[in-house]
């Protein structure tokens, strides 16, 4: 929210993408960390009782996402840029043109927005040369960079594999729809909304003004209907506390109710 709120100031741009594979770049903090490979249970299996040795990290494991903040932080750190100490997914450096460039990661998607470069003496607007000679191509690639994905998505680009988005266009960033139209940067969640309706089979239920008022739904914590298991009540959860927390603040009492009963949901 702080990145996206700096780029709209005047003369700030805004950039956005995501790191493909992204745990796959880190490598294991501690030795000897296994998996087991499938049909491992399988008596007719030539693979059957064994296990794979870890060298990176994979999607599933418990200590990926702390391996890939500290690895995304150390490539960043060796580009000059220096971390938040109260917020540590946000980093920020000076270019010597004079802008400031700050950009933040969730696990693998990632902000970046940058002021105006100015000169030191005036204080006026300059375009940024990246060390390079104005003229020369390594200068009109960098400028070509800077324009199109912004300095700091450029920077984490010669690091990592990105798929870079078009905020022009409109791209989905953390579950949410964000387009910058000028100095105007709209935010959205009304594709997630729908979405979740659709998951829980309420695409055609009936829209209320009041999700819930207090006192209207009686919901007992010592319900003694069945448990459902089957059903992904805490995915749901989930998603309605998100919403209520980035863009419906009038669902946050709805939501805080049903966490009561997240151990174990019931039928009714």
């Amino acid at each position: 929210k702080f990145v996206s709120a700096l780029s709209v100031l005047p003369g700030w741009s805004l950039s956005a993408a995501d790191i493909s594979a992204a745990f796959l770049y880190a490598d294991i903090d501690r030795p000897g960390v296994v998996v087991q490979l499938p049909h491992f249970f399988s008596p007719t299996s030539s693979i059957s009782q064994q296990v794979a040795v870890l060298k990176r990290n994979v999607y599933g494991a418990r200590q990926a996402p702390r391996n890939f903040r500290n690895h995304l932080a150390q490539q960043l750190a060796l580009m000059g840029y220096k971390q938040l100490v109260c917020a540590p997914a946000l980093f920020f450096k000076r270019t010597v043109e004079g802008e400031m460039v700050l950009g933040s990661f969730y696990v693998d998607d990632g902000l970046g927005t940058q002021s105006p470069a100015v000169t030191a003496n005036e204080g006026t607007s300059i375009q940024p040369n990246h060390g390079t000679k104005k003229n020369s191509p390594q200068a009109q690639l960098n400028q070509l960079q800077t324009l199109d994905h912004g300095i700091f998505v450029s920077d984490v680009q010669k690091r990592f594999k990105l798929k870079t988005k078009d905020l022009n266009e409109g791209s989905i960033i953390l579950g949410q729809l964000m387009k910058r139209e000028g100095s105007t940067l709209k935010l959205s969640v009304q594709f997630k909304i729908e979405k979740l309706a659709e998951a829980m089979g309420l695409a055609q239920a009936n829209s209320v003004t009041t999700p819930m008022m207090k006192g209207g739904l009686k919901l007992l914590l010592d319900d003694t209907s069945d448990i459902r298991s089957d059903y992904p009540f805490l995915s749901h959860l989930g998603s309605l506390l998100w919403i209520a927390t980035v863009a419906r603040p009038d669902i946050c009492y709805t939501a805080g109710v049903l966490s009561r009963f997240s151990a174990a949901p019931r039928e009714k």
